[in-house]
């Protein structure tokens, strides 16, 4: 009868073990943390300024909120593509990683529009985009295709361009965009213009491609 009892007895033990291994293995944290970089995986800077870094955001199911740590440098004297890679740890020690191309770029040259978009019935086609412009905050001005007499001083923060709002004879201005593509001739801007005319609104949008 005692045989009987310790022989259950062990079983009972065993059976336990095996059912809290098993729920150990079940809650063992194997998932990598969630990183995105802040503002999209690309970014652009002109030459020879500072890059401002924006960092990343990163979770996980089990910790929460981790901290992105950035590795990586960008040399803005030399125009080129640069990888910033984050990196998140988690308290099982899952890593879970994101890049970010930050493309150093020179707004210099020609860039022509692929469509017509006559604003003023004095449109010209083309867009003279200069890095050397001494007035721009960021050295980037666009020649204003449809009110070709005006130079409008742009401003860019990673991929967005903005020409501030301008008043011109009766007309008010202004512009808002993209940039896309690689750095060199790949560098597109993709812009959408707006003016208000004695009360009248017209939008019109157009991609300049570098010549």
């Amino acid at each position: 009868m005692k045989k009987q009892i310790l022989s259950a007895a062990g079983i009972i033990l065993i059976t336990a073990a095996v059912f809290t291994a098993g729920c150990k293995k079940e809650d063992k944290d194997e998932v990598n943390p969630s990183v995105t970089p802040n503002g999209g995986s690309t970014t652009y800077v002109e030459k020879g300024k500072t890059y401002q870094e924006p960092g990343a955001s990163a979770s996980d199911d089990v910790d929460g909120t981790l901290t992105a740590n950035p590795s990586g440098s960008v040399n803005t004297s030399v125009v080129g593509a640069y990888i910033i890679t984050y990196t998140a740890t988690d308290a099982a020690g899952n890593k879970g990683t994101a890049t970010r191309t930050v493309n150093v770029v020179e707004f210099d040259g020609v860039y022509d529009n692929t469509e017509v978009c006559d604003l003023s019935g004095s449109a010209t086609g083309t867009s003279t985009i200069t890095a050397s412009s001494a007035t721009a905050n960021n050295g980037m001005s666009i020649s204003n295709y449809a009110l070709a007499s005006v130079t409008a001083q742009a401003t860019f923060s990673g991929t967005t361009v903005t020409v501030p709002t301008q008043v011109i004879g009766s007309e008010t201005y202004a512009g808002t965009g993209t940039i896309s593509g690689g750095i060199g001739t790949a560098l597109k801007i993709n812009m959408t213009y707006t003016t208000i005319n004695s009360g009248v609104t017209n939008t019109c949008s157009t991609v300049y491609t570098h010549q």
